[in-house]
């Protein structure tokens, strides 16, 4: 797998994860929050779906912290940008090496998809833990979504630190993961399998990941006083 910053730069190996496959029999079903040993942490995915207001230039939009233009109007969300940690495009091995450019990855994504009925990616957010240095969150989350990449998933990830309720800082990961396979060609047919993956397995690694820390704040803690519509 590869990892690319918005700006383009030099693409790092991050190394591959042995026995994909038993992992992934480990995983479990998303959508929910969970207590356990950690203090509210929170994993949230859904599909992107125009039918219902949402695009994924609006999603971009709102993990990069910056504006677009989509079919329903203008979004803006500059506002917080102050929070904003940092964030990189996750490719799989054979991808093709011009899409490792953030302006490039984003026009082949909202581009892919014509019909006004079409899904235009797959949300994924989870809470990160408090007690990692600010310079590691971003790695971090890269290392929780490896598995996505490695069936070959491209990824726009972003990292925002909040205050959160109780005064600490609240870390937390915005993920755009396609539903279509990349490959050297570019973005090809839809893979349902990935569907099941999801509402089956889920995302029992990125919890477990999460949960070696015993302080976690809450998945996308932004401040009521500075909340905008965010795309559903």
């Amino acid at each position: 797998m590869r990892a690319a910053d918005e700006q383009g730069g030099p693409q790092r190996e991050l190394g591959a994860i042995s026995d994909l496959q038993e992992r992934m029999r480990c995983w479990r079903v998303v959508h929910y929050t969970f207590g356990d040993n950690v203090s509210h942490c929170s994993i949230h995915t859904r599909v992107i779906q125009p039918s219902k207001g949402n695009t994924a230039a609006a999603r971009f939009a709102y993990q990069t912290c910056s504006t677009a233009d989509d079919r329903f109007g203008h979004v803006d969300y500059r506002c917080y940008a102050p929070y904003r940690v940092g964030g990189c495009v996750l490719l799989p091995m054979g991808a093709p090496a011009e899409l490792a450019e953030w302006e490039n990855f984003s026009k082949a994504v909202i581009s892919r998809e014509t019909r006004r009925n079409a899904q235009e990616g797959r949300v994924l957010d989870f809470a990160l833990p408090r007690g990692v240095a600010r310079e590691l969150l971003l790695p971090l989350a890269a290392f929780a979504l490896l598995p996505f990449v490695e069936l070959g998933m491209a990824v726009r990830l972003d990292i925002e630190c909040v205050d959160a309720s109780d005064g600490e800082p609240n870390p937390h990961a915005h993920a755009w993961l396609s539903q279509r396979e990349l490959k050297q060609g570019g973005f090809g047919l839809k893979v349902r399998p990935w569907n099941t993956l999801f509402r089956r397995d889920g995302c029992r690694h990125i919890r477990a990941l999460v949960a070696a820390s015993a302080d976690v704040g809450l998945c996308d803690p932004r401040r009521r006083s500075l909340r905008r519509s965010a795309p559903q």
